[in-house]
């Protein structure tokens, strides 16, 4: 897992790409809330501004890297508006011909205007430079945008709605890279 946006140490500034402490990938959502929790002892400071771009950055190496049976899922949770847009925009354009989806969840009151530009449903995103992206690639869902009047204080809704893009992002690498299933594993 990694972590953005943190003053680690008193003596540097914001880090805006570092792993969280323990073990690393950490397995499961056990494993991520065990980092999580951990990281909280070795943060000095939680800090704006918000930049996406290196943990986005740091997906598509570790996707270059993969086997090609992997498909990566970077999920964002922010409490602030993002502050590197051109470099952010840049990232997600290249990632975008990756096997790589990216949920960003925002918490808190902000209104996340520039984070919702980044999730091009109806268009693909565009770079400054006029680079369009090869597919839609980005999901963001808005925490106070989820009713919690639901038994399960709407975590189903949440999931629900973090997830309902993955299933085409998923297809969408699969035909634009012609890849199609193996076969069926009949061993029982």
């Amino acid at each position: 897992m990694l972590g953005f946006g943190a003053i680690l140490n008193r003596n540097e500034g914001v880090n805006h790409d570092f792993f969280l402490p323990g073990e690393q990938p950490c397995e499961g959502i056990k494993g991520a809330l065990i980092a999580y929790r951990k990281t909280f002892s070795h943060i000095e400071d939680l800090s704006q501004p918000t930049h996406f771009s290196g943990v986005i950055n740091h997906t598509i190496k570790m996707a270059n890297r993969a086997r090609g049976d992997q498909y990566f899922i970077l999920l964002i949770l922010t409490d602030g508006n993002l502050s590197d847009m051109k470099e952010t925009k840049e990232a997600i354009v290249k990632a975008s011909s990756l096997p790589i989806s990216i949920v960003i969840v925002g918490i808190g009151d902000d209104d996340f205007t520039k984070v919702r530009d980044l999730d091009c449903d109806k268009r693909l995103l565009k770079t400054e430079d006029g680079r369009h992206a090869e597919k839609d690639i980005v999901q963001f869902v808005s925490y106070k945008d989820i009713p919690s009047g639901a038994a399960d204080g709407g975590r189903y809704h949440l999931t629900q709605k973090m997830l309902e893009e993955i299933p085409e992002q998923f297809m969408s690498y699969m035909r634009n890279h012609h890849i199609r299933p193996g076969p069926r594993d009949t061993a029982s």
